[in-house]
């Protein structure tokens, strides 16, 4: 039987005497695509962040593949809705991938390459679009060998066209054995993978029924080719 890659029981979390998130269980397995719903404030950055250990819980607690995440947090990357990021800071594309490689710059290409942003390398962060930038923040997590990618909000602000780009390029990155959480409020492109929903609601997750699969868009092998 395989066993989950990203796994939480019992998680909680409360912001003084203010319950936030009340015995959220979650299972993700490698390759798998898991959608998490709910309104503006429902907890849902909240959970993302206590996934990645950047918060720790009031109880109950998070493995990855099977043991405590300390040690490897690097493999669980979390892409925020709004990172604390300064565009206009004069480096180029590929030297910000590399910081979040540990300097690496043999995983760069490669990583630039996945997210379709290989031929911009040599630009400036600023002069990207805001699809772009999101592709380029998970380009930073996929150089750093992350198994499971976070997204926070990811197609909000974005255009028809980059939210169509993203689906394909989280399709193509679920294909090749990496895990994908996300959140969202908004609709989702036909582009998106199979995915299991989840409703985070007065601080408790609710799974969805499944809904039918319809390959609205086959992507190609490069989704940006």
């Amino acid at each position: 039987m395989d066993q989950p890659l990203l796994q939480a029981l019992g998680l909680a979390y409360a912001f003084g005497r203010f319950s936030v998130l009340v015995g959220i269980d979650l299972e993700v397995m490698p390759g798998s695509c898991s959608v998490i719903r709910g309104d503006n404030g429902a907890g849902k950055s909240t959970l993302l962040q206590l996934l990645q250990g950047q918060l720790q819980p009031s109880s109950g607690w998070v493995r990855l593949e099977g043991r405590p995440l300390r040690g490897q947090r690097r493999r669980v990357a979390l892409v925020p809705q709004a990172p604390c990021l300064h565009w206009g800071y004069p480096i180029r594309l590929e030297e910000f991938v590399a910081l979040a490689a540990g300097g690496g710059p043999r995983r760069c290409p490669p990583a630039l390459g996945q997210v379709g942003l290989e031929p911009l390398a040599q630009r400036p962060i600023g002069s990207l679009s805001s699809g772009q930038r999101q592709r380029a923040l998970i380009a930073r997590a996929l150089a750093q060998r992350a198994a499971v990618l976070l997204l926070d909000e990811p197609f909000a602000c974005l255009d028809g066209a980059s939210c169509l780009q993203l689906g394909a390029l989280l399709r193509s990155l679920v294909s090749s054995g990496t895990a994908v959480v996300l959140s969202a409020h908004g609709e989702l492109p036909p582009t998106l993978p199979r995915s299991r929903t989840y409703l985070l609601q007065q601080g408790s997750l609710h799974p969805q029924p499944a809904q039918p699969f319809l390959p609205l868009w086959q992507p190609s092998t490069n989704p940006f080719g």
